[in-house]
């Protein structure tokens, strides 16, 4: 067993596999150099009753033999703790199962679990104070289960009222896939919950996916302007992707210099209104694309729109090979497609344009000279060394006037005279 990959182990309520997975820990021949051993361990908890005859719900003691089990053969081995499952389950129990644990709590992730009405604040308080958490990182799964039960508002309050205590929330993920709301509903819940986001948590994605394509995302965006810590966003889509009004949403959304720096989206409709949101934008520095059809007019106004934009340095666009054959283009065909914008996006990542370029630059000559030193160790960036040299003419003259001086200096003749010598000759 490598030290450098997780273990994996999934407990369930079955009385039959929690056995097996205690067996497994106490007779398993384990390597006896420590070094060997994993470095860390993920453990899925399935809080489940269906497979148990009359919904039997046994007591937490093989939990805590099992947790006890891998103290012993891990001690102090981190672990990432996953509850999930299908079936309503009391937030007291899960709480209960996270106060088993002994080992450092690196990461725990609550996915999918329908959350059966109750007192929140066991579950809450297991989720702060737990002594064994190392750097408290926590991952909420909204999918079906809890999406539909945010639909209540008295349990949105509970939602609410618990992330907002979370001061080292790391993921929230919320699909409204199957959820049967209404656009309306959604648009209230979306932004109900990202209103409780803790403003100072080191948030690392917050994802809203599968929306109706007549939710209204103002409310959501107007809530996340004002986040400093929401700065990956993804709004993936099955199906059609975001609605043309929706992209229009972003659009504006984008043109207020939000916090956001990464950005996922999915759509088939026309993108351009992005493109103007991408010309004043100077926030972002990832785009993720997904849309089945890019126009080419939609890709004039992306490369028109980078010439004003220092600060993306990555766009993907995303399609299937089925769409791109059905518009009649190589693999190879569509990718130059994007060359001219990707020249910009390179410049922007690896070649210091916003201190050369932008309005605010004060790059001095030998900026200018390094960055053309550099493009020009890279033999595949002569574009780069065009592109600068176009918007530095008198970067070239100087350096003619200088190389001019040199030789006339060697062969002992005044400054100009060559110059002169060739007037004559003309």
């Amino acid at each position: 067993m490598s030290g450098s990959r997780a273990y994996d182990l999934l407990l369930s309520k079955s009385p039959r596999m929690m056995a097996e997975a205690i067996s497994f820990l106490r007779h398993h021949e384990w390597d006896d150099d420590p070094a060997l051993f994993p470095k860390q361990i993920t453990v899925n908890v399935f809080v489940d009753t269906w497979m148990m005859p009359n919904g039997y719900i046994p007591d937490h003691k093989l939990f805590e033999v099992f947790f006890h089990e891998l103290s012993t053969r891990f001690p102090g081995v981190p672990i990432g703790l996953c509850l999930f499952g299908d079936d309503p389950a009391q937030p007291a129990e899960l709480a209960s199962i996270i106060c088993l644990v002994k080992n450092p709590i690196f990461q725990l992730q609550i996915a999918d679990i329908h959350l059966a009405r109750g007192d929140m604040k066991p579950l809450v308080r297991a989720m702060t104070t737990h002594p064994q958490f190392v750097d408290h990182h926590i991952q909420i799964y909204f999918g079906e289960g809890l999406i539909l039960e945010a639909n209540d508002a008295s349990h949105l309050a509970l939602f609410t009222e618990t992330i907002s205590q979370l001061s080292k929330l790391e993921i929230i993920h919320m699909d409204f896939a199957g959820s049967g709301m209404d656009a309306g509903t959604m648009a209230k819940v979306a932004a109900a919950i990202a209103l409780a986001l803790p403003i100072h948590s080191p948030l690392q994605k917050l994802r809203v996916l599968n929306l109706h394509p007549e939710t209204n995302l103002e409310p959501f965006f107007m809530v996340c302007r004002d986040r400093p810590n929401v700065k990956h966003l993804d709004l993936s889509t099955e199906g059609f992707g975001l609605s043309p009004t929706q992209i229009v949403q972003v659009a504006a959304f984008l043109g207020e210099n939000p916090p956001v720096v990464d950005l996922v989206l999915c759509t088939e409709s026309s993108v351009a209104p992005l493109a103007l949101a991408l010309a004043t934008n100077t926030t972002l520095t990832r785009v993720d694309l997904r849309c089945p059809i890019v126009c080419e007019s939609d890709i004039k106004s992306f490369v028109k729109a980078m010439e004003a934009n220092y600060t993306l340095q990555s766009f993907a666009v995303t399609i299937s090979p089925e769409v791109r054959e059905e518009m009649g283009l190589s693999l190879e065909q569509y990718k130059a497609q994007f060359k001219p914008f990707l020249l910009y996006t390179n410049l922007n990542r690896e070649f210091s344009r916003k201190h050369l370029l932008a309005p605010d630059s004060n790059a001095s000559k030998n900026d200018w000279i390094n960055a053309l030193a550099l493009a020009n160790q890279r033999k595949e960036d002569f574009d780069v060394v065009f592109y600068y040299l176009s918007q530095n003419i008198g970067l070239i003259m100087e350096a003619h006037v200088e190389a001019e001086s040199r030789r006339n200096a060697f062969f002992g003749m005044p400054a100009g005279s060559a110059g002169k010598k060739r007037d004559r000759q003309t």
